[in-house]
């Protein structure tokens, strides 16, 4: 007697199965068509997500012995703040590189750079008086443990790159995400195209318009809360962030310290717990690097911060055009 799977072989033609398969690729293309045509048409545009192995592919290239490399360290002000490309083209084809991590200080970071031996170029760090805490320097430690261990990630790293160029060209999965889900959910509502979307260079665009920027600003008042007066240590700190200053001077390298712009609540949180006198130009004495403070230039000075916090797509172009003049306009003295 013939075996069942014999006589399942004699009755299916060879090559039967592609028409099925050949008519559910068609329906997929067209279905992803369909739905990328919604999702913009919704105002959704793609974004990147920005997740630890993408940092580490952009850490990596700043280390090339070059002087004209310029890693951009910071939190989200500057991740907002800086465009890569201006500045790249403000600084005549340099290599620029956003390493800022949204949320956390950028210390670690620093000091990284600062005993890497292969960086020789300029950081541009953004950061604030109230980050230099003997706690801001762990906050960057995953990152920089994760680019130390890289060579034992290479799969995730070329997923990590794949997956970047194909989340830089579509929409649907800012649309079509968990937050869909919750939206329905929660807010009884398909989600909204969210104010803040992530570019290949890790550059990130926000889009105020796009937000609720009422609920913003009072999201904004509120975690202030979670900022505190200045620590006993904090001079202390600064003497180890000026150590790190010194390593990267000494290969050749520059270091300049950005007080990016602030409004409303903010600013006056900063200028009344951190008086520019005794913490800011105290920075400067103690580190030797070059600071750029927002209030000493009129462009920067000017500039909208919508959430008293960041600025639009638009100010981060204007913003990152006077960086790049100033760069070019004050070269470090050696």
């Amino acid at each position: 007697m013939p075996s069942s799977t014999s006589s399942f072989e004699r009755e299916v033609p060879e090559g039967a199965w592609g028409g099925p398969l050949l008519i559910a690729l068609l329906v997929t293309i067209l279905t992803t068509v369909g739905v990328e045509f919604w999702a913009r048409a919704r105002g959704f545009v793609p974004t990147v997500v920005d997740d630890t192995n993408l940092w580490v592919l952009h850490r990596q290239r700043v280390s090339d012995g070059r002087t004209s490399t310029v890693a951009v360290i910071g939190a989200s002000r500057s991740q907002l703040g800086i465009m890569p490309s201006v500045l790249r083209e403000s600084l005549h084809g340099a290599k620029v590189v956003q390493l800022s991590i949204d949320g956390t200080a950028p210390l670690a970071t620093l000091e990284d750079l600062s005993n890497d031996a292969d960086f020789r170029g300029t950081v541009v760090m953004e950061f604030n008086e109230w980050t230099i805490r003997s706690s801001a320097w762990a906050q960057q430690q995953p990152w920089v443990k994760a680019y130390h261990r890289r060579w034992r990630s290479l799969g995730a790293l070329a997923n990590r790159r794949l997956a970047s160029e194909v989340q830089s060209r579509l929409a649907i999965f800012p649309a079509t995400g968990p937050g869909l889900l919750r939206a329905i959910l929660e807010e009884r509502h398909l989600s909204r195209p969210p104010y803040v979307t992530l570019k290949r260079d890790r550059w990130r665009s926000a889009n105020y318009g796009k937000s609720n920027l009422a609920k913003l600003k009072r999201w904004r008042r509120k975690g202030l809360a979670d900022y505190s007066p200045p620590n006993p240590d904090w001079r202390q700190q600064l003497e180890r962030v000026a150590q790190a200053v010194q390593r990267i001077e000494s290969r050749g390298g520059r270091v300049v310290f950005l007080r990016m712009p602030l409004s409303g609540p903010y600013l006056k949180f900063a200028e009344r717990l951190y008086p520019r006198k005794r913490f800011w130009n105290k920075i400067a004495r103690t580190t030797g690097a070059e600071t750029y403070h927002f209030q000493d230039y009129p462009v920067a000075s000017t500039l909208a911060v919508p959430d008293f916090s960041h600025l639009s797509a638009a100010g981060a172009v204007r913003y990152t055009e006077e960086l790049g003049r100033l760069l070019k306009s004050r070269p470090k003295q050696r």
